[in-house]
């Protein structure tokens, strides 16, 4: 099973959203010629498109601890035990 990473998911939102943008972009020119292709196509880049969309919301929920690296200088603040003499 593939670990889903918090850059493999950015990564895949992208192909996701601008794929499906592309596929109902097909769809809305070839919708002239064959109807019902034509619309197949809007609502296959439409749903491939809002795929993308959940993936950002799952992304966002993921924590930095799913792509294997540390929080970026995360220390806590001294108590105040220790600032006094």
């Amino acid at each position: 099973m593939v670990k889903m990473t918090t850059t493999r998911v950015e990564v895949l939102v992208w192909v996701l959203i601008y794929g499906g943008l592309l596929i109902a972009c097909l769809g809305i020119a070839v919708r002239p010629g064959d109807r019902f292709l034509g619309r197949v196509l809007e609502l296959a880049g439409g749903l491939v498109t809002v795929g993308g969309i959940v993936l950002i919301w799952v992304r966002s929920r993921m924590g930095a601890e799913r792509d294997g690296s540390r929080p970026a200088n995360r220390t806590p603040p001294p108590s105040s035990s220790e600032s006094k003499p």
